[in-house]
């Protein structure tokens, strides 16, 4: 059913008068390049000097410095992704075929993918709003006779507990594998001890970028051992491909993270009626497609990248860390208070990556945030849901579906002045109160979908 600007419901929700309601540009991104002018010219210092002989010596650095933090028994690799490391380990560990990975169900797609490349079936377990973790009743109802793996992804940056599931896997005989891509919250941190494998990213977009480049913790040396002989056959990453990496973000940064230049382009990119963001997105991730799917995952680290890692985390400052992390904490307690739910909010241990809110139609909040100057986004990340598989009696992940398509990411990071992030909570109520009454409004049966200028 098209519905009229006119309509009467849309009058009564005060709809009409503020869909339109333009407002002054807010030049902040949904998309943040977390390096400074400082970590890019380094990053051009170490192609141009590091050497392949000082490899091991910045390895034994590297994992110096968080091993010894942490003070856990593990051993780290470097890869040139997390997706490297995920499928270096399913290749040792052998699974027979038509075993099952425990997945939680909102994921990166190319996760997912690597398990059916090497034979294994994908299971999704639920997880809930309010914590972006599964709960044991969840966990249990997706375990099989076949499941071998649980892979926990801490999506959005958000650590949450996982004592509970960790005694059910020790009593089933699961290993239990980390994703904490999202989720570096500073060197002392490498995971639970109890995992046995835990993998960290710090790719283009991530809040300590080096560009490229992952680390994961092992804890079984037989495992690591096999996990590094392989990684170590694998071809270098090129120097001139890591600079035009860095020649590449230079430039998205000036326009994501310059106040002036990201105020001016989006003038202008509005007034071509251009979609900077997914221009800037797809420039940004990490693989393209290809036909040889795993192959695109098989290179070894440059050893420039190693340098700029080392350097970003051993220069890691724990209290400018923790007062950022308490200025966004805020904006998550002010929305969730005004009846805007927030994934993860019940747990403070995280790192602010992105910052996704629950909204009653995206498509209706996008437009009408983005009029008003807040550039509110729909495709800041890969994440996707995991369905299960086709005549699977494992249960569907229906709290995930209740919630998933309601994600909007907005431009709220560390590097906003906290008055600017109240202004945009303040948008960001205000809209959510208007699309909310206007759905009420709406015959209950009548999906709103939006297409253009006009809803069916």
């Amino acid at each position: 059913i098209q519905m009229k600007k006119n309509d009467p419901k849309m009058e009564e929700a005060g709809f009409s008068a503020e869909k339109d309601k333009q407002g002054p540009i807010i030049p902040y991104s949904s998309i943040q390049i977390y390096a400074n002018l400082t970590h890019l010219l380094y990053a051009l210092r170490c192609v141009a000097v590091t050497r392949e002989g000082s490899r091991s010596k910045i390895l034994t650095k590297l994992e110096s410095l968080f091993c010894t933090a942490a003070g856990q028994p593990a051993k780290m690799l470097a890869t040139v992704s997390v997706r490297t490391a995920w499928s270096l380990f399913l290749q040792v560990l052998n699974l027979p075929k038509g075993s099952e990975v425990l997945m939680t169900c909102i994921n990166i797609p190319d996760m997912v993918q690597i398990v059916k490349e090497h034979g294994l079936v994908p299971i999704p377990v639920d997880v809930s709003l309010n914590t972006t973790a599964p709960t044991v009743d969840d966990f249990k109802a997706a375990i099989s006779p076949k499941s071998k793996l649980l892979m926990l992804s801490y999506i959005y940056g958000i650590i949450f507990p996982i004592e509970e599931i960790k005694r059910v896997c020790k009593e089933r005989g699961i290993l239990i594998i980390e994703d904490i891509a999202e989720s570096y919250i500073g060197n002392n941190y490498i995971g639970d001890k109890d995992a046995v494998l835990s993998l960290f990213s710090f790719g283009n977009i991530k809040r300590y970028t080096a560009f490229s480049g992952a680390l994961s913790f092992i804890r079984d040396p037989i495992i690591f051992e096999k996990m590094n002989s392989i990684n170590n056959s694998f071809t270098l990453q090129r120097r001139r491909d890591i600079f035009k990496k860095i020649c590449k973000v230079a430039a998205m940064r000036l326009l994501l993270n310059n106040q002036t230049a990201n105020y001016r382009a989006k003038q202008f990119f509005k007034a071509i009626n251009f979609n900077y963001k997914e221009f800037v997105v797809k420039n940004l991730r990490g693989f393209n497609p290809q036909k040889d799917f795993l192959g695109k995952f098989k290179k070894q680290p440059s050893v420039a990248v190693l340098q700029l890692l080392y350097y970003r985390l051993s220069n890691f400052d724990g209290k400018t860390f923790t007062e950022a992390n308490a200025k966004l904490q805020r904006a998550v307690e002010k929305l969730e208070k005004n009846g805007v739910p927030i994934p993860g909010s019940s747990f403070t241990k995280r790192s602010f990556w992105l910052f996704p809110v629950i909204v009653p139609d995206v498509n209706l909040c996008t437009e009408m945030l983005n009029k008003r100057g807040v550039d509110a986004y729909l495709g800041a990340t890969q994440l996707r849901k995991v369905h299960p598989p086709l005549n699977s009696p494992c249960p569907k992940p229906e709290k995930m579906y209740g919630f998933f398509d309601k994600i909007l990411y907005m431009p709220i990071s560390e590097i906003v002045p906290e008055s600017v992030i109240n202004k945009m909570t303040d948008e960001i109520i205000r809209v959510c109160k208007i699309v909310e009454k206007y759905l009420e409004k709406c015959e209950p049966n009548t999906k709103l979908q939006f297409q253009g200028k006009y809803y069916t």
